[in-house]
């Protein structure tokens, strides 16, 4: 499991949401993205399969679990507001586009029958 150091002067996001260790996934995480790791990492110390894994990484987000990514890095525990944002921009970001995508086939699908 990984251990991320906090840095001086600096109050971890997730402390001031929930208590440490209520996460299965948060265990195997680090802080910061220097301690990310890859989703085969985490399905290899868990055990888990993939999608077992990304339900549970999304379960422990929706429990204010600051578990972020980056499609260079993995995941791991935002230790910065600012690795909180980048990762807040890029759902937003993937919303907007499903959104248009979905609007797209809706629009291209007007006449067809049920």
């Amino acid at each position: 499991m990984c251990e991320g150091t906090e840095r001086a002067g600096q109050m971890s996001l997730w402390a001031e949401l929930r208590p440490a260790g209520t996460g299965l996934i948060e265990g195997y995480l680090g802080r910061g993205q220097g301690a990310a790791v890859t989703l085969q990492q985490l399905v290899n110390w868990t055990g888990l399969d993939g999608r077992t894994v990304r339900k549970q990484i999304e379960a422990e987000r929706r429990r204010y679990i600051p578990i972020v990514s980056d499609n260079i890095h993995g995941y791991y525990l935002a230790e910065t507001r600012a690795e909180a944002d980048a990762f807040i921009r890029s759902m937003r970001s993937r919303v907007r586009e499903i959104t248009a995508t979905a609007d797209a086939l809706e629009r291209a699908t007007e006449g067809l029958e049920s």
